[in-house]
């Protein structure tokens, strides 16, 4: 006899029929190309910390040969990690079953005596060593002629101190085998796992999910104990509607049991064991739960407990009939100014709108939907339509009323006549929006209205194409070239500023721009067109040539400025826009949108025009996208005086400047309660000389200067404006006889004087 291997065809490996699913889980551990044999568990055991194997092993290491046969008087060990020991009284060689080519097994042989060994003409195993940890065994007998396809090693242990995964190590020891490690059992943490189906968001009195309890550990669960499930306080349990509340067993035990459904707790026994050998499953079905007045929205949480692991599971999130409005992607962010070139720049986030509790929004009532005052809606798609009667024709619907609202020109959008349900509702939408050139922040979107969708949620973020920052300087009016600080735009991102467009920074009125700057890219690769750089007063404009494709700085210096004396004392601001940066601003010709026909999202705009008005889709009446003080005007306009005290008469040419008496050749009147003077004596009350009173024939508009205060009137108006700021009076400017009079008290007031009227001789003070 050969104790040499010999090469044959390789068996292939099968799953033995006695896995049973749910129960054991076949392991075959990787073999490479070369293996000699393949060995694998036919059940994995779940059990307990205190598991010992029975009379009869409840699993075994199979072990077929591959490409060679077994060599006799080979030997090879399996050994237990620690926490594991063999059941060394149950090893013997009858309990070692070899399995011949047909399936049946050899019969039972004495491997005891040695001479017997020597003399046998058919495949055996000795047992050479039995330890806590290693079983060794020899190949004796004939298996040249037999070729046997496989071996099965019974497995009989007990756990001491071992947690989790169980392996069992096959050492080859240089014989025919392969070497491998297979699990063979798994040690339970708890004898039991309790889980749910699905956590359902649920109103009062709604169903639950499929309650699970799955047995860790062969034979923990006993005949005619009891299991508890306990809700907390506030919460009742009930049945659902049509359903019989039961629990199912399927493995070791079979059948069904009904429940006792009590306040706050429900009960069943365990029926009598039907295989020792299986893990049992039990499936609670059919419960609900009822809420109290006083019941607190969030998760309901049970208490499992009895001949179970005692566990507490979250069965359910109890919410009020509501919406939940969420985003489930980070928010864009979105250039602020921008038009529909790329409708990427206009896209928001996808908005998910829920119905927590089936039956919470209300059929055929009507969802607005409003974004800020400086966003305008300029397309739509909707998606992920769920839970209506109709899905179909739910999107249908959705789609057509967004369809009708958006227009281009609002901020605030109406869904009319919500479809009716079947289950919880949920749909998708996601808006391209337009936003004013100079908005900056969080773009939400509020949900409100009588179909019960309510909430907020952020859906993009405005910020500007360029941040500008300068040093602030002081300036004088009526001086020339003088120098102010360094500007540098930067771009927030690449390409923020577009080819071919113009960058425009504006002064405010009264300043102008000495001569052209020096205009420099300082960082990343943004090209500009030199030749294009010019000043037209308070106007410095120059084009860009090239996008960036880095983020990048403009460097503007040598900027030297010109204010004439009428400039008042306060900011001088600076708008940086121009085409280059703002695309949707009310331009005098054409649209802010580049073409007809074109598809934002799922919305069609046939014509941009929205009306006669100039005003278009997504367009707005601001042209630069941020303003900003770059200088500070220290000194007021020349040329006006102090006066102390002015006493006017009604009805009188005479008056007194600081006690001296004075002539004028129109006295003063009343009318509507109120002084009127001519211009000219009611500037001269407050100091101002001549020089400093303007008037404007087109605009019949007069204008006062005075301590770096800037007031101007306008003939027939009763808006008086003071620095920009418009203040109504309760009488109008007017002209009499061919002169421009003014309501005393309200002028002097607004240039810093102090007017005291006197009843009883008809006199006005002015200090």
């Amino acid at each position: 006899m050969s104790n040499q291997p010999k090469f044959k065809k390789a068996i292939t490996v099968m799953t033995s029929a006695a896995l049973t699913a749910g129960v054991v889980a076949p392991i075959v551990a990787p073999m490479d190309a070369s293996a000699n044999s393949n060995n694998l568990v036919d059940k994995v055991l779940h059990v307990d910390s205190d598991y010992v194997s029975g009379a009869a092993a409840a699993n075994h290491l199979i072990i077929k040969e591959k490409d060679v046969n077994f060599a006799t008087n080979d030997t090879f060990r399996l050994s237990l990690p620690s926490g594991v020991k063999w059941v060394k009284d149950s090893y013997s060689e009858e309990n070692i079953a070899i399995i011949k080519n047909d399936g049946t097994k050899w019969d039972v042989v004495n491997v005891a005596d040695q001479d017997a060994v020597d003399a046998l003409d058919v495949p055996a195993f000795q047992v050479v060593q039995v330890t806590a940890q290693d079983l060794e065994l020899k190949i004796v007998g004939d298996w040249e002629e037999t070729n046997p396809s496989s071996v099965h090693v019974p497995l009989f242990f007990e756990v001491d101190g071992a947690e989790g995964e169980v392996k069992v190590t096959v050492d080859a020891k240089g014989s025919t085998l392969t070497s491998s490690q297979q699990t063979i059992a798994i040690v339970a943490d708890g004898n039991t796992s309790t889980t749910i189906s699905e956590v359902k968001t649920i109103g009062d009195g709604d169903a639950i999910g499929t309650i699970r309890i799955d047995e860790l550990a062969l034979d923990t669960l006993e005949e005619g104990n009891d299991v508890t499930l306990r809700l907390p306080k506030n919460f009742k349990w009930t049945t659902e509607d049509g359903v019989t509340a039961k629990a199912t067993f399927t493995g070791g035990f079979t059948g069904s049991a009904n429940l006792t459904v009590g306040d706050d707790k429900v009960t069943f026994e365990l029926p009598a064991r039907a295989t020792a050998s299986k893990l049992t499953t039990i499936y609670i079905e059919g419960l609900a739960i009822d809420a109290d007045n006083k019941a607190p929205y969030g998760d309901i949480t049970v208490e499992v407990s009895g001949d179970v692991t005692d566990q507490d599971i979250v069965v359910a999130k109890y919410a009020d009939y509501s919406s939940e409005i969420s985003v489930d992607d980070e928010v864009p962010t979105l250039f602020a100014g921008r038009n529909n070139v790329d409708t990427d720049d206009l896209e928001t986030a996808e908005i998910t709108i829920k119905e927590e509790v089936a039956g919470s929004w209300l059929s055929s009532r009507d969802v607005q939907i409003e974004f800020p005052s400086w966003v305008k809606v300029v397309g739509y798609e909707v998606s992920g339509v769920k839970g209506f009667t109709s899905n179909t024709s739910a999107e249908t619907k959705l789609q057509n009323d967004l369809f009708a609202e958006v227009t281009g020109d609002s901020n605030e959008i109406e869904l009319s006549s919500l479809p009716a349900g079947s289950d919880k509702r949920e749909f998708k939408v996601k808006f391209y929006v337009s936003t004013k050139a100079d908005a900056q922040g969080d773009i939400t979107a509020k949900f409100s209205g009588k179909a019960g969708i309510e909430g907020e949620v952020v859906v993009a973020k405005a910020v500007a194409p360029v941040n500008v920052e300068f040093e602030k300087t002081n300036v004088r009016t009526g001086i020339k070239g003088q120098a102010i600080g360094d500007i540098t735009v930067t771009e927030a991102a690449k390409g923020a500023l577009i080819k071919g467009k113009d960058v425009t920074l504006q002064l405010s009125d009264g300043v102008k721009f000495s001569g052209k700057p020096s205009i420099e890219v300082v960082e990343g690769n943004l090209e500009i067109d030199e030749s294009t750089i010019n000043v037209n007063n308070g106007e410095l404009t120059f084009t860009i040539d090239s996008e960036s494709t880095r983020a990048s700085q403009i460097k503007i210096s040598n900027v030297k400025v010109d204010l004439d004396r009428t400039v008042p004392e306060g900011d001088i601001d600076v708008e940086v826009g121009g085409d280059a940066l703002v695309q949707n601003a009310d331009l005098a010709t054409g649209t802010a949108f580049d073409s007809t026909d074109l598809q934002i999202g799922e919305k069609t705009f046939p014509s941009f025009d929205l009306t006669t008005s100039s005003i278009e889709v997504g367009e707005f009446d601001k042209n630069y996208v941020m303003k900003k003080a770059i200088a500070t005007v220290v000194t007021p306009a020349e040329g006006n005086q102090t006066v102390g005290e002015v006493v006017f008469t009604v009805g009188g040419t005479t008056y007194t400047e600081n006690g001296v008496e004075k002539t004028m050749d129109v006295a003063p009147f009343i009318e509507a309660s109120r002084t009127y003077l001519p211009v000219r004596y009611v500037a001269k009350a407050v100091g101002v000389e001549g020089e400093n009173i303007l008037w404007d024939e087109a605009t019949r508009k007069v204008t006062i200067l005075k301590d770096g205060r800037v007031a101007q009137l306008t003939i027939g108006s009763n808006i008086l404006t003071v620095n920009g700021a418009q203040i109504p009076m309760d009488v109008k400017a007017k002209v009499v006889d061919g002169r421009t009079v003014l309501p005393l008290r309200a002028v002097a007031q607004a240039l810093g004087a102090q007017v005291d009227w006197n009843e009883a001789d008809q006199t006005v003070t002015v200090k």
